[in-house]
């Protein structure tokens, strides 16, 4: 539970639905999509999505290109040219790829043979308005009048006794945990009672967030705001450093081997293939991110 913490009132509603995306966002088939701002290169608009905790869209059927189309173009001012999905190749004879995973891409809307080669090395496709959004290949280095689509998972938020909860959509290593939730003004998760601990555990048995993620290194688990970094076996809470009060360690934890069997886990993740109960973790891993805030409905109403 809470201890003490800033606050931004529009960060948390009450109870949000697994299908509401934020405001500039649409909804489609499970994910959220916007048309991002002009963009140097392909580099600064992967970076801008991750931002707003997404990834350059990665467009898998007809469906889903027929949606991101009509959103390109109902919302892409006359002088844009073309907008980046995150879809690309690293050599001229090589295969397209979808950037998060490195595996190669099942889908494609190229407008003609012709427009799937470039003389890049390295390419990406891009929405083109000259050819009607079809995709085109293009250098991803800096074009004029290119924007960029971004997909992330909807909101997932709840609240319980005084405190609001939100899984972010993308994973991290421990080292960005603090900030990425620091950002709107909430804490890393804190467990404190037995009835927060059911209340979590609920929550992400009925969360929408996928137990594998398109991104290396990520397990699939949750990063709670525990570690004994500074001194061995001495687990602490990140944000005030007091000791724990309550722990739900798995059987054998911690055990500081961490879910590759590699030593120094110093940070603690809920496992989500054991009923979100606690293990040591290395910290370098990707897990997802569960912050957690005063809930101002509370406060206010």
């Amino acid at each position: 539970m809470i201890t003490t913490v800033l606050f931004t009132a529009a960060f948390f509603a009450a109870s949000v639905a697994s299908n509401e995306c934020p405001d500039g966002w649409e909804f489609f088939e499970g994910s959220c999509y916007t048309l991002g701002e002009t963009t140097k290169d392909v580099w600064y608009a992967r970076r801008k999505c991750r931002e707003l905790d997404g990834y350059l869209v990665e467009v898998t059927t007809q469906e889903e290109n027929d949606f991101v189309k009509d959103l390109v173009s109902r919302t892409a001012a006359d002088d844009v040219s073309g907008a980046y999905l995150g879809v690309q190749k690293f050599s001229r004879q090589g295969a397209w790829e979808l950037y998060t995973t490195g595996t190669p891409a099942s889908y494609f809307d190229f407008a003609t043979v012709s427009k799937v080669q470039t003389s890049s090395v390295y390419s990406c496709a891009v929405f083109d308005r000259a050819s009607d959004w079809s995709w085109v290949a293009q250098s991803c280095d800096s074009q004029q009048g290119m924007r960029f689509v971004c997909e992330r998972c909807p909101m997932q938020r709840e609240c319980f006794q005084g405190s609001c909860y939100d899984i972010r959509c993308l994973p991290h290593s421990h080292r960005f945990i603090s900030r990425v939730c620091g950002y709107a003004g909430a804490q890393v998760l804190e467990i404190n009672s037995e009835a927060e601990k059911d209340f979590i555990k609920s929550f992400l048995r009925n969360s929408t967030v996928p137990k594998s993620e398109p991104y290396r290194l990520n397990t699939g688990n949750v990063w709670l705001g525990a570690t004994d970094l500074d001194t061995e076996g001495d687990w602490r809470w990140m944000s005030d450093n007091s000791e724990l009060t309550l722990t739900d360690w798995a059987d054998g934890e911690p055990n500081h081997f961490g879910v590759y069997q590699s030593r120094n886990a110093d940070c603690v993740v809920l496992d989500w293939q054991n009923d979100w109960k606690w293990n040591s973790e290395k910290c370098i891993f990707d897990n997802y991110v569960m912050c957690e805030m005063e809930d101002v409905s509370a406060i206010t109403g």
